[in-house]
């Protein structure tokens, strides 16, 4: 019986552990298109604003407040593409009342890989930096029309 009791205490204590109070300040997700621009390093650096149409993903996460609008940041991922270690600053950045859009430009694209092993780098090659900053600022613009996000004063 006693032995019961100390598993029981034990799976609470895990239980309790394992729940994170800042995931608890996500209000709602919503999932976006970003309609954006496939430019290679060249081009974004000489300033060129044609190329070929294409189209990636963020997630959304708003913030429980009683603000009728929050300020927003944008989350990019590195070429390992978008991990778990993001979701430790998403909650973060929630539980302070920041809205958190994080910014996928690999799966859309199908830059992503085959395995899950560590060392495999997901879009070497396929979507450089400067693309992925192409993006960011796509995401800037569906952002500063949301009705939830607080537009930057001027």
């Amino acid at each position: 019986m006693q032995f019961h009791r100390l598993v029981i205490a034990g799976i609470a204590a895990i239980a309790v552990l394992a729940f994170d109070a800042s995931a608890a300040s996500v209000f709602r997700i919503e999932v976006h298109p970003v309609p954006t621009l496939d430019l290679t390093t060249a081009q974004v650096l000489s300033g060129e604003t044609r190329g070929p149409a294409g189209t990636v993903a963020g997630e959304l996460r708003l913030p429980a407040t009683a603000a009728l609008r929050v300020p927003a940041v944008i989350v990019l991922h590195g070429d390992a593409g978008a991990i778990a270690n993001q979701a430790a600053w998403n909650n973060v950045l929630s539980a302070t009342g920041i809205a958190v859009f994080t910014l996928d430009s690999f799966t859309g694209r199908n830059a992503i890989s085959a395995t899950t092993a560590i060392g495999n780098i997901e879009g070497a090659g396929k979507v450089t930096a400067f693309g992925r900053v192409v993006d960011a600022y796509k995401a800037l613009a569906l952002l500063s029309q949301h009705p939830s996000t607080r537009r930057a004063s001027r």
